[in-house]
C-alpha cells in the first residue's frame, strides 16, 4: 500500500474516533495497536510490549509526576495564592492594575508548576472577586487569566518541553533553558498590552483609590522569599549541570514540602489531595506519550514520515513558507484539540520535516509549545476558555473568548518575533555545558 493511502487511513480514524468522543489517548493506543497488527504482525507481542515498557521506564519521563507533585503541593496548601497577595500591591501601580498581577504571578507559577491550568487556578480563584468587586473589564480579566496560565507550558519546568524531549531524544534540560527568555518576553508582551489598553481606555481597568505605600508592598513581597529559593534551585540545578531535570524535580518535591511546612499549611489532608490530582494529571499525560509511541511504531517502519518528509522538501516553497504553513495547521488543529494532545499527534511528523529543512531543534520545539498555547485559548474548544468559564460563570461565553483572542493575537505576535530572533530560544542553551 502506498504510503500516501496509509497516512490518510490513519488520519481519517483519527479524527472518526475523535468525532464519536472517544479520549484521544485510546485513539492514539488504538491505531497504534492495530497498525501493528496489520503491518507487522509477525512481531507484534514484542514490539506492543517493548514499546510500553520502554516508555514508562525511561528516565526523563519519572520527571513528570514529579514536577506535577510539586506544583500540586503549593496549590492544594495554598501557598500559590500567597504569591498573588504579595505581589498584587506592587503590580497595581502600573496603568492596568492588577490586571498586570494576573499575568506576572501567573509567571512565577510557571516557574514551579509546568502545568496549563494550576496558574490559571491558582490565581483566578484569588483575584476574580477582587477584580470583580473594583468593576474591570471581565474580557481583559478573563483573557489575561487565561493567557498567564500558558505560561507554565513555556516557562520551566514544562510538562510539555519533558514530552516532546522524550519522543524526539532531545535535552530536556536544553529545552527547558531554551523556554526562560521566550516565556519572559511573552509575560512582557502581554503585560504592554494590558498597558497599552489601559493608557487608552482607563474605565477597563480603574485605578484604586487607596495604595499601600511602597516600602510595605515590598516588605509584603519579602513573604514568599521560600518560593523564590525554589524556582532558583531547580532551575539553577539544571542549567548548571549539577541534575538532571528528573533529579532536579525530585529536589523540588523535597523544597516544595518544606516550603509549606514553613508556611504551617502540610497537612495529610494536602498531602492526600496533591498526591490524587497529581496521579490523574500524570495519568493523562503518560498515556498520551504511551500512544504517540505506538501509532509512531507502524508509520515509521512504513516509511510514511520518511516519505512525507522528502515530499515536503521537495515543495516549491521556501523554508520559511513551509514553517508558516505548519504553523497555520497547529493553530486550526488547536481549535479542536487541547495543546499537549496536538503536539504528540503531529510531533511525529513535523519534526523530521523542519529538521530536514535545517530548522535547529531546540528552536522547533520552543515554536511548537507557542503553538500549543495558542490552541489552549483559540475558541471553539480551547481548554483554558471552558476552565475560566467555570471559574467566572457570571461572564458570558462571548467575552471570555473575546478576552482570549486579544491575547492570542499578542501570542502570534511573540511568535513572529521568535521566528525573525530564533536567538531569543538558542542562546541560553547554547551557554550550558551538556
Amino acid at each position: 500500500m502506498e504510503w500516501q493511502y496509509i497516512a490518510f487511513l490513519f488520519i481519517g480514524l483519527l479524527f472518526v474516533g475523535l468525532l464519536f468522543g472517544i479520549r484521544i489517548f485510546a485513539v492514539l493506543m488504538g491505531l497504534g495497536v492495530l497498525g501493528i497488527y496489520l503491518f507487522m504482525n509477525p512481531w507484534m507481542d514484542i514490539l506492543l510490549g517493548y514499546q510500553t515498557w520502554h516508555s514508562l521506564v525511561m528516565f526523563v519521563v519519572a520527571a513528570v509526576p514529579l514536577f506535577i507533585f510539586m506544583s500540586e503541593i503549593l496549590v492544594v496548601s495554598g501557598v500559590s495564592s500567597l504569591m498573588y497577595e504579595a505581589a498584587a500591591p506592587i503590580f497595581e501601580r502600573l496603568p492596568g492594575g492588577l490586571l498586570h498581577s494576573n499575568i506576572g504571578v501567573c509567571a512565577i507559577l510557571a516557574a514551579t508548576t509546568g502545568s496549563l491550568l494550576t496558574g490559571t487556578a491558582a490565581v483566578g480563584t484569588a483575584a476574580l472577586p477582587e477584580l470583580k468587586k473594583r468593576k474591570y473589564d471581565p474580557a481583559l480579566v478573563c483573557g489575561s487569566l487565561a493567557i498567564g496560565g500558558t505560561l507554565g507550558t513555556m516557562i520551566p519546568p514544562s510538562i510539555t518541553f519533558i514530552i516532546i524531549g522524550a519522543l524526539v531524544g532531545m535535552s530536556v534540560g536544553k529545552l527547558f533553558i531554551a523556554g526562560i527568555i521566550p516565556g519572559l518576553m511573552l509575560a512582557g508582551l502581554y503585560m504592554t498590552y494590558i498597558l497599552v489598553r489601559a493608557l487608552l481606555q482607563p474605565k477597563l481597568a480603574p485605578k484604586s483609590a487607596e495604595l499601600k505605600p511602597l516600602g510595605s508592598s515590598l516588605r509584603g513581597l519579602l513573604k514568599v522569599w521560600p518560593v523564590a529559593i525554589l524556582v532558583v534551585v531547580v532551575l539553577g540545578s539544571i542549567y548548571g549541570g549539577i541534575a538532571t531535570p528528573t533529579e532536579a524535580a525530585s529536589l523540588g518535591c523535597m523544597i516544595a514540602m518544606l516550603v509549606t511546612l514553613g508556611y504551617r499549611r502540610l497537612t495529610w489532608e494536602v498531602l492526600r489531595k496533591a498526591a490524587q490530582q497529581s496521579f490523574s494529571a500524570t495519568s493523562m499525560a503518560i498515556m498520551l506519550f504511551l500512544g504517540a509511541k505506538l501509532i509512531g511504531t507502524p508509520l515509521a517502519n512504513l516509511g510514511v514520515f520518511l516519505r512525507l518528509t522528502e515530499w515536503m522538501i521537495a515543495l516549491p516553497l521556501q523554508p520559511l513558507g513551509i514553517l508558516v504553513s505548519i504553523y497555520v495547521m497547529y493553530f486550526i488543529l488547536g481549535m479542536f484539540m487541547s495543546g499537549l494532545p496536538v503536539v504528540v499527534i503531529t510531533l511525529p511528523l513535523v519534526w523530521p520535516i523542519l529538521i530536514g529543512l535545517g530548522y535547529d531543534p531546540i528552536f522547533i520545539g520552543v515554536a511548537i509549545v507557542m503553538l500549543s498555547e495558542c490552541g489552549s485559548i483559540t475558541p471553539p474548544v480551547g481548554q483554558l476558555l471552558y476552565f475560566i468559564q467555570v471559574l467566572a460563570p457570571d461572564v458570558p461565553f462571548k467575552a471570555v473568548a473575546s478576552g482570549c483572542l486579544q491575547f492570542a493575537a499578542v501570542l502570534m505576535g511573540g511568535l513572529a518575533i521568535l521566528t525573525a530572533f530564533p536567538q531569543l530560544a538558542l542562546f541560553l542553551p547554547g551557554m550550558m555545558e551538556f
